[in-house]
């Protein structure tokens, strides 16, 4: 069964939490779904939705290395997401990272976020635990 994730407040972000073993998701985004439709219809203005999918594999054609932690300025956060709310603004990278194929989606509740924004996003994913 596919796994669901449930788009909440945990300290004022939005985060993903993946739920397992529902066969439909109730209006909630798959744990693969990007981008994740459900969870961008419900984000307020101010918040934060950020993926980080990573794979392993030998014959990848991402031949650029993903420097980590990321940062990014907010003029580098491009608008209308294709397939999604168009007030939603993307910040998207591809690239190698410790060994495998990565790809970083910051989706930001507004098409041109504030400073302060960008911040919270660098700050969590400075904050992240990879593998």
């Amino acid at each position: 069964m596919p796994g669901c994730a449930r788009a909440g407040a945990d300290r004022g972000r939005t985060a993903f939490r993946p739920r397992v073993g529902r066969p439909r998701c109730g209006g909630r985004d798959c744990w693969a779904c990007l981008p994740p439709r459900a969870t961008l219809e419900r984000l307020p203005r101010n918040g934060i939705a950020i993926y980080l999918g990573l794979s392993r594999g030998t014959g990848s054609s991402w031949n650029s290395s993903l420097r980590w932690p990321p940062r990014f300025r907010p003029r580098e956060v491009v608008g209308s997401l294709e397939g999604g709310p168009e007030r939603i603004g993307l910040y998207q990278q591809f690239g190698r990272l410790r060994g495998s194929n990565a790809s970083l989606w910051v989706l930001f509740g507004r098409r041109h976020p504030s400073a302060r924004q960008v911040a919270r996003a660098e700050a969590e994913l400075r904050s992240a635990i990879l593998p």
